[in-house]
């Protein structure tokens, strides 16, 4: 790795000298002095870059200015106070790596199993990512991150950036309404014909974990769904978030009268009957395929993680498996 490519340090008996690669360049002063100094307060580093303690290639500048590749970043501390701020601590690695469904110099797409918690401490899909992938030399204030999320109880496809060029591309195409999502549901009750749903989700944070309401006064939401395959207990359905909100699928197809079978939060008391019924012993959701823009190439890719073992069982149960390769 080239010197232009890492970010080198100076220290100096009362300041320590920051010159940028590239791997830490292209994101504002503020965000990157809380990425670098996870022990200071947001409200102290605000402080000493009002005051003009932080200074760009001799300047003082604002929180956001963006830095470059070979700005010059001088920062008012002593090495002892450095490494103080500057701390963090290691995190377990939370277990084996899933299955990798494909893996390039830019990206790592995985296959999330039903159960693991993609954030969090432990046992979490990025924490197992983190110790299988390596953090490139010279990149201070990178972080490895997933590019977007699922729901503890859904299995599929989760995208990671490798680089921070490629983190930051991938979150730009999903902020940015460039990704197409389809996951594969397992709705209960019959479904007749294929739809939109549209309404307002309103989040609630409650002490045994967020619930998302549909109504009016919440964040606009839209979901489209195909039948693939219905019957009187339950409907396969392909289901396309337009939107990316939280719970979204699941708080939808619940407002229909139709929830997802197996949803420990939505399903209501007819759920577990129907689970039993099925030997399903967890939600069926699955995310099924992505297709983005590939974050080195620009050209599009389509990511798909195969559907788990557990939930073939099922659709052959219901006659439904010859249905799959309708999704």
């Amino acid at each position: 790795m080239s010197l232009q490519e890492e970010t080198t340090i100076q220290f100096h008996p009362r300041e320590i000298t920051l010159r940028l690669g590239t791997l830490d360049a292209h994101q504002r002063l503020d965000r990157f002095l809380r990425k670098l100094l996870p022990g200071a307060k947001l409200g102290f580093l605000h402080k000493i870059i009002d005051r003009g303690r932080v200074r760009v290639n001799q300047v003082k500048s604002a929180p956001g200015v963006i830095l470059e590749a070979g700005d010059v970043v001088r920062l008012p501390f002593s090495r002892d106070q450095w490494q103080g701020l500057a701390h963090v601590s290691q995190e377990p690695s939370g277990g084996p790596m899933p299955e990798i469904l494909v893996e390039d110099q830019d990206v790592l797409a995985v296959n999330k199993p039903a159960g693991l918690a993609v954030h969090g401490s432990g046992a979490s899909l990025t924490n197992q990512v983190k110790s299988y992938l390596k953090v490139p030399s010279g990149a201070l204030t990178f972080r490895l991150a997933p590019a977007h999320r699922l729901d503890r109880h859904t299995s599929g496809v989760v995208l990671f950036g490798k680089t921070p060029d490629a983190q930051r591309g991938l979150a730009a195409s999903f902020r940015n309404r460039e990704v197409k999502k389809v996951y594969l549901a397992l709705a209960s009750g019959e479904l007749a014909s294929s739809g939109v749903l549209k309404g307002d989700l309103e989040r609630l944070n409650r002490p045994r974990g967020a619930k998302v309401l549909v109504g009016s006064g919440g964040i606009p939401a839209e979901t489209s769904y195909r039948v693939l395959a219905s019957g009187p207990e339950a409907s396969l359905l392909e289901v396309r978030p337009l939107t990316g909100r939280t719970h979204q699928v699941r708080a939808h197809l619940s407002n229909l009268g139709h929830p997802v079978v197996g949803d420990p939060r939505y399903s209501g008391k007819s759920g577990p009957v129907l689970c039993r019924r099925l030997g399903l012993r967890r939600m069926f959701l699955h995310a099924l395929r992505l297709e983005i823009p590939h974050p080195g190439r620009g050209d599009l890719r389509v990511y798909e993680a195969p559907v788990p073992a557990e939930l073939r069982v099922v659709l052959k149960t219901l006659g439904f498996q010859k249905f799959l390769r309708k999704a």
